[in-house]
Protein backbone atom coordinates (compact mmCIF):
# COMPACT_ATOMS: atom_id res chain seq x y z
CA UNK A 1 0.00 0.00 0.00
CA UNK A 2 3.02 1.89 -0.14
CA UNK A 3 2.41 3.22 -3.91
CA UNK A 4 -1.00 3.64 -5.52
CA UNK A 5 -1.47 1.32 -8.28
CA UNK A 6 -2.81 1.69 -11.80
CA UNK A 7 -6.26 0.62 -12.38
CA UNK A 8 -5.93 -1.85 -14.99
CA UNK A 9 -5.18 -5.07 -13.40
CA UNK A 10 -8.48 -4.39 -11.48
CA UNK A 11 -10.21 -3.56 -14.14
CA UNK A 12 -9.85 -6.73 -15.72
CA UNK A 13 -11.31 -8.16 -13.19
CA UNK A 14 -14.71 -6.71 -14.06
CA UNK A 15 -15.26 -6.46 -10.11
CA UNK A 16 -18.16 -3.83 -9.14
CA UNK A 17 -17.70 -2.03 -5.34
CA UNK A 18 -21.32 -2.00 -4.12
CA UNK A 19 -22.64 1.20 -2.04
CA UNK A 20 -22.44 0.92 1.82
CA UNK A 21 -24.69 -0.83 3.60
CA UNK A 22 -26.14 1.06 6.63
CA UNK A 23 -25.59 0.10 10.31
CA UNK A 24 -28.65 -0.92 12.25
CA UNK A 25 -28.06 1.79 15.38
CA UNK A 26 -31.08 -0.22 17.09
CA UNK A 27 -29.71 -3.90 16.54
CA UNK A 28 -26.20 -4.35 14.99
CA UNK A 29 -26.37 -7.64 12.73
CA UNK A 30 -22.31 -8.90 13.23
CA UNK A 31 -20.82 -11.99 11.38
CA UNK A 32 -17.62 -12.75 12.52
CA UNK A 33 -16.09 -15.24 10.60
CA UNK A 34 -13.69 -17.52 12.29
CA UNK A 35 -10.73 -19.13 11.59
CA UNK A 36 -9.15 -22.81 11.15
CA UNK A 37 -7.40 -23.93 14.91
CA UNK A 38 -4.20 -24.05 11.85
CA UNK A 39 -4.84 -20.65 11.73
CA UNK A 40 -5.38 -20.31 15.56
CA UNK A 41 -2.20 -22.45 16.55
CA UNK A 42 0.01 -20.11 14.00
CA UNK A 43 -0.90 -16.64 15.42
CA UNK A 44 -1.21 -18.10 19.09
CA UNK A 45 -4.30 -17.26 19.53
CA UNK A 46 -5.75 -20.39 21.62
CA UNK A 47 -8.44 -22.86 20.29
CA UNK A 48 -10.33 -21.44 18.00
CA UNK A 49 -13.55 -22.19 19.54
CA UNK A 50 -12.60 -20.59 22.89
CA UNK A 51 -10.86 -17.46 20.45
CA UNK A 52 -13.93 -16.47 18.67
CA UNK A 53 -16.17 -16.54 22.33
CA UNK A 54 -13.55 -14.22 23.40
CA UNK A 55 -14.63 -12.13 20.29
CA UNK A 56 -18.34 -12.36 21.33
CA UNK A 57 -17.36 -11.69 24.68
CA UNK A 58 -15.03 -9.08 23.69
CA UNK A 59 -18.15 -7.09 21.39
CA UNK A 60 -21.23 -7.73 24.27
CA UNK A 61 -19.10 -6.31 27.23
CA UNK A 62 -19.19 -3.28 23.67
CA UNK A 63 -22.61 -3.54 22.85
CA UNK A 64 -25.44 -5.44 24.89
CA UNK A 65 -28.03 -5.68 21.73
CA UNK A 66 -26.11 -6.98 19.34
CA UNK A 67 -26.92 -10.28 17.19
CA UNK A 68 -23.90 -12.59 16.04
CA UNK A 69 -24.11 -14.73 13.33
CA UNK A 70 -20.66 -17.21 13.68
CA UNK A 71 -19.50 -18.20 10.59
CA UNK A 72 -16.20 -20.71 11.24
CA UNK A 73 -13.63 -21.41 8.41
CA UNK A 74 -16.15 -23.64 6.57
CA UNK A 75 -13.68 -25.83 5.70
CA UNK A 76 -13.04 -26.46 9.66
CA UNK A 77 -14.51 -29.37 10.85
CA UNK A 78 -13.87 -28.13 14.41
CA UNK A 79 -16.58 -25.71 15.07
CA UNK A 80 -18.88 -25.84 17.60
CA UNK A 81 -22.44 -24.04 18.51
CA UNK A 82 -21.18 -21.23 20.80
CA UNK A 83 -24.38 -20.06 23.22
CA UNK A 84 -26.10 -16.72 22.40
CA UNK A 85 -24.94 -16.93 18.62
CA UNK A 86 -26.50 -17.86 15.46
CA UNK A 87 -24.37 -20.51 13.68
CA UNK A 88 -24.02 -19.82 9.93
CA UNK A 89 -26.26 -22.57 8.11
CA UNK A 90 -23.57 -24.37 6.17
CA UNK A 91 -25.53 -23.91 2.99
CA UNK A 92 -25.79 -20.42 2.78
CA UNK A 93 -22.53 -18.85 1.19
CA UNK A 94 -20.66 -15.85 2.39
CA UNK A 95 -22.98 -14.10 -0.05
CA UNK A 96 -26.06 -15.00 1.54
CA UNK A 97 -24.30 -14.16 4.65
CA UNK A 98 -22.99 -10.72 3.84
CA UNK A 99 -26.71 -10.38 2.78
CA UNK A 100 -28.06 -10.18 5.91
CA UNK A 101 -25.28 -7.95 8.29
CA UNK A 102 -23.93 -4.94 8.65
CA UNK A 103 -20.10 -5.43 10.02
CA UNK A 104 -18.51 -8.21 9.56
CA UNK A 105 -15.62 -9.34 12.21
CA UNK A 106 -12.47 -11.48 11.69
CA UNK A 107 -9.20 -12.28 12.73
CA UNK A 108 -7.93 -12.05 9.08
CA UNK A 109 -10.03 -14.24 7.18
CA UNK A 110 -10.45 -13.13 3.19
CA UNK A 111 -14.28 -12.91 3.52
CA UNK A 112 -12.86 -9.35 4.83
CA UNK A 113 -12.00 -8.40 1.46
CA UNK A 114 -15.37 -9.83 0.00
CA UNK A 115 -17.47 -7.34 3.14
CA UNK A 116 -15.84 -4.26 1.55
CA UNK A 117 -16.53 -5.03 -2.09
CA UNK A 118 -20.20 -5.63 -1.00
CA UNK A 119 -20.07 -2.72 1.36
CA UNK A 120 -20.27 -4.01 4.30
CA UNK A 121 -17.96 -2.01 7.17
CA UNK A 122 -15.28 -4.55 8.56
CA UNK A 123 -13.15 -5.15 11.92
CA UNK A 124 -10.04 -7.22 11.13
CA UNK A 125 -8.52 -8.00 14.50
CA UNK A 126 -5.33 -9.13 12.93
CA UNK A 127 -3.03 -9.33 9.72
CA UNK A 128 -5.04 -8.94 6.67
CA UNK A 129 -5.38 -8.00 3.11
CA UNK A 130 -8.31 -5.73 3.67
CA UNK A 131 -6.69 -4.19 6.97
CA UNK A 132 -5.80 -0.94 5.23
CA UNK A 133 -9.32 -0.22 5.13
CA UNK A 134 -10.87 -1.57 7.80
CA UNK A 135 -10.97 -1.15 11.71
CA UNK A 136 -8.71 -2.52 13.73
CA UNK A 137 -10.42 -1.94 17.19
CA UNK A 138 -13.57 -3.38 18.80
CA UNK A 139 -14.97 -0.30 20.59
CA UNK A 140 -18.30 1.15 21.08
CA UNK A 141 -17.67 3.71 17.61
CA UNK A 142 -16.91 0.16 15.53
CA UNK A 143 -19.86 -1.34 16.36
CA UNK A 144 -22.67 1.46 16.19
CA UNK A 145 -20.39 3.78 13.54
CA UNK A 146 -18.13 1.57 12.16
CA UNK A 147 -15.12 3.39 9.85
CA UNK A 148 -16.35 2.91 6.20
CA UNK A 149 -13.93 3.86 2.97
CA UNK A 150 -14.51 6.20 0.67
CA UNK A 151 -15.05 4.82 -2.88
CA UNK A 152 -12.23 6.30 -3.88
CA UNK A 153 -10.18 4.61 -1.08
CA UNK A 154 -11.71 1.34 -1.97
CA UNK A 155 -11.02 1.74 -5.13
CA UNK A 156 -7.43 2.58 -4.84
CA UNK A 157 -7.20 0.06 -2.43
CA UNK A 158 -8.20 -2.49 -4.59
CA UNK A 159 -6.01 -1.57 -7.54
CA UNK A 160 -3.19 -2.13 -5.17
CA UNK A 161 -4.49 -5.86 -4.11
CA UNK A 162 -4.62 -6.68 -7.92
CA UNK A 163 -0.96 -6.02 -8.23
CA UNK A 164 -0.91 -8.84 -5.64
CA UNK A 165 -2.67 -11.18 -7.58
CA UNK A 166 -0.72 -12.97 -10.59
CA UNK A 167 -2.79 -16.04 -12.73
CA UNK A 168 -0.67 -19.02 -13.90
CA UNK A 169 0.13 -17.11 -17.50
CA UNK A 170 1.70 -14.17 -15.95
CA UNK A 171 4.05 -16.33 -13.70
CA UNK A 172 5.47 -18.82 -16.65
CA UNK A 173 6.26 -15.61 -18.47
CA UNK A 174 8.21 -13.97 -16.22
CA UNK A 175 5.89 -11.22 -15.64
CA UNK A 176 5.07 -11.41 -12.01
CA UNK A 177 8.89 -12.14 -11.34
CA UNK A 178 9.52 -8.77 -13.28
CA UNK A 179 7.24 -6.93 -10.78
CA UNK A 180 8.36 -8.57 -7.61
CA UNK A 181 11.80 -8.19 -8.42
CA UNK A 182 11.19 -4.39 -9.34
CA UNK A 183 10.07 -4.12 -5.80
CA UNK A 184 12.37 -5.71 -4.13
CA UNK A 185 14.95 -3.63 -5.57
CA UNK A 186 13.19 -0.10 -4.17
CA UNK A 187 12.77 -1.46 -1.31
CA UNK A 188 16.85 -2.44 -0.56
CA UNK A 189 17.03 0.89 -2.13
CA UNK A 190 15.11 2.78 0.39
CA UNK A 191 17.46 1.13 3.06
CA UNK A 192 20.77 1.63 2.17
Amino acid sequence: MRVNRNFDRFERKRIKLQPRVQTSIIRPKVLYCGSSQKYCDFYNLGEANAYAENVFQEMRAIATKISIVYRPKPSWQGARDIVGTEMSNSSHSLKMELARTNLLVTHGSAAAVEAIVAGIPIVTLGPCAAQFVANTVLDNNTIYDPYFPSDQARWQWMCNLAYCQWNEQELRSGEAWGFIRNEIIQLYSKTQ
